[in-house]
């Protein structure tokens, strides 16, 4: 069987790493999350998770971060040379619902900020890779 773990260097593990992301960082905000990015040095994007514990109990907090490192194991989005934290927050437009709806606005939520960044991204490179003077 293959190893499908979610390796450490794949993560932000220390309160440097933290706080020096959420210094000179892009934020993007959704009902259910905010998340902090900005562009490493590394050949792959590193993830950092925040679940306070107003979102809930611990085995509520635990699930939501084993579904966002899911989704970042699972996708392409690996290899985006950024740093990101995650920082679940519930809105008051959903703080009433289901646990169940909860989770899938969090997984559309970081899908819709995946797809914005690969388009940050794209635009950026278009810009340092556009040259005026060359025919």
């Amino acid at each position: 069987m293959a190893d499908s773990r979610f390796e450490k260097k794949f993560r932000l593990l220390s309160a440097r790493d933290f706080s020096e992301l959420k210094v000179d960082s892009s934020s993007f905000k959704k009902p259910s999350l905010i998340i902090y990015y900005k562009k490493n040095s590394f050949n792959q994007t590193r993830i950092g998770l925040s679940v306070p514990k107003k979102i809930g109990k611990a085995h509520d907090r635990n699930r939501l971060k084993r579904l966002i490192r899911e989704f970042i194991r699972q996708s392409e989005y690996k290899f985006l040379n950024c740093d990101i934290l995650f920082v679940v927050s519930w809105n008051r437009s959903i703080i009433g619902e289901s646990q169940e709806f909860k989770e899938e606005t969090l997984l559309k939520n970081i899908d819709e900020f995946f797809i914005y960044l690969q388009r940050q991204i794209e635009r950026y490179n278009n810009q340092n890779n556009y040259h005026p003077n060359k025919a």
